[in-house]
């Protein structure tokens, strides 16, 4: 009977922390994807609007549209 009471607030504290932790990652994950998606639909509305003519920069942190931006700026230069 000890045993069991030891066990369950260990138990509880530990899926507790992995909650949070889970959270975390998952928050982490999805603003490294949501933050470039936002600026790149912010950027191609600046585009289609007329306020900007220059190509949309790759920055570091958009690593994942890397290969989209680059083909969204070839398709820019060949409407222009």
């Amino acid at each position: 009977m000890m045993r069991m009471q030891t066990a369950v607030p260990w138990f509880v504290t530990s899926l507790s922390l992995l909650f949070v932790f889970m959270s975390f990652v998952t928050y982490m994950v999805s603003k490294r994807l949501l933050g470039p998606y936002e600026r790149v639909l912010r950027e191609m509305d600046e585009i289609l609007a007329g306020k900007r003519k220059e190509p949309i920069k790759v920055r570091d942190a958009d690593e994942v549209f890397k290969e989209l931006l680059i083909r969204i700026n070839v398709l820019l230069e060949k409407i222009r």
